[in-house]
């Protein structure tokens, strides 16, 4: 990726964060707008996928975590 498109995308969602009490989070409108999907449905999908991206990790991590004796 090129450094201003970074650079670009780290202030967009700087300035697209909400904070209440303390605790910063962003609406899923606003980063689909910032990551320019026109359709909504596009936008589930990719984050469907990083949802299972994520608890593969989990499982990845916990597998590790336990073949070392760490947990």
């Amino acid at each position: 990726m090129k450094k201003e498109l970074i650079a670009r995308l780290t202030k967009n969602f700087e300035v697209s964060v909400h904070i209440e009490q303390g605790v910063e989070f962003w609406m899923a409108r606003d980063i689909q707008e910032l990551l320019e999907y026109d359709k909504c449905s596009n936008f589930i999908n990719v984050i469907d996928k990083v949802k299972i991206a994520c608890k593969n990790l989990d499982r990845l991590l916990r597998t590790i975590l336990l073949t070392s004796g760490m947990e």
